[in-house]
């Protein structure tokens, strides 16, 4: 398996920033990297950079679930599901990878929703 598809796989991150003005979703983690993601069904692609690969991803909504499917030039397919648990404050994100030649992988990240600091001079 190309390490570029393993390290897609296994870096998580620990913050997300999360903007909607449909039918743009832009994803910003800790880091300043940015997941735009259009929930329309239409096609993005991302051109290949160094080590990066070229993948296409279509997103759209089913129901209350946002679908995300990313498909890697190495032939690699992701899956995620996004759904928010209002009741809990938590943003669940359930991966399927398809990696070529080998089972079907699935994880399940949980964010919780962070609570707005009070300012200064507030109790």
């Amino acid at each position: 398996m190309p390490s570029g598809d393993m390290s897609a796989l296994i870096s998580t991150a620990q913050k997300l920033d999360i903007a909607h003005k449909d039918p743009l979703l832009l994803i910003t983690d800790e880091n300043a990297r940015r997941q735009p993601i259009f929930t329309d069904f239409r096609g993005a692609s991302v051109s290949a950079n160094g080590d990066l690969q070229q993948r296409v991803t279509v997103a759209g909504w089913e129901g209350t679930a946002l679908v995300v499917e990313t498909t890697l030039s190495s032939g690699t397919k992701l899956t995620q599901n996004f759904q928010i648990d209002a009741q809990k404050g938590q943003l669940m994100i359930s991966t399927s990878a398809h990696l070529p030649a080998m089972q079907p992988v699935q994880f399940r990240l949980v964010y919780d929703q962070l609570k707005p600091e009070p300012e200064h001079g507030d109790h």
